[in-house]
């Protein structure tokens, strides 16, 4: 009895959790990197790459974003 209850409530708050994981994503798109700092926190790391892109990793829902030409653009 005591192992049933300790798994639902394990399950219970692992739901829970998740669902302060979800992030807005129109919110976001199209915005600089600033702009999305203010809303789920600066970047743990950035990568440049070719063509005007570069892809920071935000802990946020463990996130990738991609801006190109400095506006979020792929997630």
């Amino acid at each position: 009895m005591n192992r049933v209850l300790v798994c639902v409530l394990f399950c219970f708050f692992s739901v829970k959790a998740e669902t302060n994981l979800v992030l807005d994503i129109p919110a976001l798109a199209g915005k600089t990197q600033s702009e999305v700092a203010s809303i789920i926190g600066e970047p743990i790391s950035c990568e440049q790459y070719k063509g005007n892109r570069e892809a920071c990793h935000y802990k946020k829902a463990e996130t990738e974003i991609t801006y190109i030409n400095n506006k979020a653009d792929w997630f």
